[in-house]
């Protein structure tokens, strides 16, 4: 009995299960009313109307902002070779390239003069280029100056010097007393009576001197015997004469120092690690002149960015025109035509398709300034 319900059940079961079947057979070959499901599904001729609203909506974007685009390509591989460049180039292979530039005595207006740096006697140590100096060349100047004037005292001795001057102005340009025997030749004496020999003073007055019982003028006596008489006279040229002696004195000292600090001041600035601005003309291994050295450090420096500077150089007027060709750009003259720029393909078509400045009004290119119509009166 239980397997009776069982199959019964089974059967039933399997009606139903064709009964959907067909209903649902049935729905769908039944003709689908206006608005179907609810959805609007387009056309192959709608599809295709609506890709080219799509595309025509699209822009381009400026030539302003392309032609920045096309600039930052070419800044960005300049940089690259820069940065390739620096690497390249390091503080060693300056210091050979700079070795060797002395050595061939070469002048290169964007470095300087190397022939500087080369003088029979003096070389350049340039193992400790990359040290500071020690010293500033302000304190190199004071300290070798100091010490030439404490050579120049210890040789000269001035202040022996002075006091013998002195001394011997006193002596020279003591005034005669009276009854003191003097000798002297009158100014522009001549003969026998120009010359006064071992004769007493027996008075001095404003206009004449008494020598023995000769009565002499005032006037035909030179400033160095008048001085012998007129206190005035004798305080004037011994003030002149102390004056010119010590004078004397502080331009041997003076000579002495700048000799000693022009031989030693330049040998200085190398030993504290400077060297010679090969960009001055007058520079030199000898110049004693602090504005005419600069550190080695920053000379090699210097010359390490030139070499760079003019590696780029060489690659944006070498390279950089084969890499923007690759790239699909052109170099075509500035719209205001007093230059040349790179262009994309776009901006260079639609400049070639502007009017050229030699058209006529109807936009067929004219002839040439100067030039006539052609053979048969045509251009």
């Amino acid at each position: 009995m239980k397997d009776n319900l069982n199959h019964f059940w089974r059967l039933a079961a399997n009606g139903l299960c064709l009964f959907a079947l067909f209903a649902a057979t049935a729905v769908l070959s039944a003709p689908m009313p206006s608005g179907g499901l609810g959805i609007n599904f387009p056309t192959e001729s709608e599809n295709s109307d609506s890709e080219e609203s799509e595309s025509s909506d699209i822009e381009l974007p400026t030539w302003e902002v392309r032609k920045k685009a096309i600039d930052a390509f070419y800044a960005s591989k300049v940089a690259e070779e820069r940065k390739r460049l620096e690497q390249q180039i390091t503080d060693i292979y300056t210091i050979e390239f700079i070795k060797t530039q002395i050595r061939r005595r070469v002048n290169t207006p964007s470095m300087g003069d190397f022939r500087i740096l080369r003088i029979p006697g003096i070389e350049v140590d340039w193992s400790n280029f990359n040290q500071d100096p020690p010293k500033s060349k302000e304190s190199i100047v004071d300290e070798i100056r100091d010490q030439a004037i404490e050579h120049a005292i210890d040789k000269i001795r001035p202040d022996e010097r002075r006091q013998n001057i002195l001394d011997t102005a006193d002596e020279r340009f003591r005034m005669v007393q009276i009854n003191e025997r003097v000798t002297l030749m009158l100014r522009d004496g001549r003969g026998p009576a120009a010359y006064i020999e071992d004769q007493p003073l027996r008075g001095v007055n404003d206009e004449r001197v008494q020598l023995g019982s000769r009565f002499i003028i005032r006037e035909d006596l030179d400033e160095e015997a008048q001085a012998l008489f007129y206190p005035d006279v004798n305080a004037r040229l011994k003030e002149a004469y102390i004056v010119n002696s010590l004078g004397k004195i502080d331009v041997e000292l003076e000579s002495f120092v700048t000799q000693e600090c022009y031989e030693k001041t330049a040998s200085g600035f190398l030993e504290n690690n400077y060297v010679p601005d090969i960009t001055k003309p007058t520079a030199s291994l000898r110049t004693s002149k602090p504005d005419f050295w600069v550190s080695k450090k920053s000379f090699v420096q210097r010359i390490r960015k030139a070499l760079v500077d003019l590696g780029v150089e060489a690659f944006e007027k070498q390279e950089m025109p084969r890499i923007m060709t690759q790239e699909g750009y052109y170099y075509v003259p500035t719209e205001d035509k007093k230059g040349m720029e790179w262009v994309d393909e776009i901006e260079k078509i639609a400049r070639e398709t502007l009017p050229s400045p030699s058209s006529n009004e109807n936009g067929m290119p004219g002839p040439p300034p100067g030039m006539g119509p052609g053979p048969g009166g045509t251009y």
